[in-house]
């Protein structure tokens, strides 16, 4: 058992305790400022990259900007793309649901 002194001293430093935690740090006012120092760097590290592409748009020359287009595809390209899309996502259903291919 403590004696009557003691456990004052006890309440005393529980008292300031809990005063010192109440102040704490705001997850709320954290997230905003990390969420904030993300965006500065997020922006510096395109300005870098869209510089670098510049540069090394300089250095190729003009005629390498056609170059950085997607190439068109015709419609039967397109057409056996989605067939062979088609049977492989069959062939997963079916291995799936255990189910015996059709002839």
């Amino acid at each position: 058992m403590t004696r009557g002194n003691e456990r004052d001293q006890d309440r005393i430093k529980a008292v300031a305790r809990a005063k010192a935690a109440a102040g704490g740090s705001s997850t709320l006012k954290s997230a905003d400022s990390n969420a904030a120092k993300l965006q500065l760097k997020q922006a510096a590290s395109e300005a870098r990259k869209e510089e670098e592409r510049q540069l090394a748009l300089e250095a190729a020359g003009a005629g390498s900007q056609t170059s950085s287009r997607p190439k068109e595809v015709d419609a039967t390209e397109l057409a056996r793309r989605e067939a062979g899309r088609l049977e492989r996502e069959a062939a997963w259903i079916q291995k799936q649901v255990r189910v015996a291919p059709r002839p």
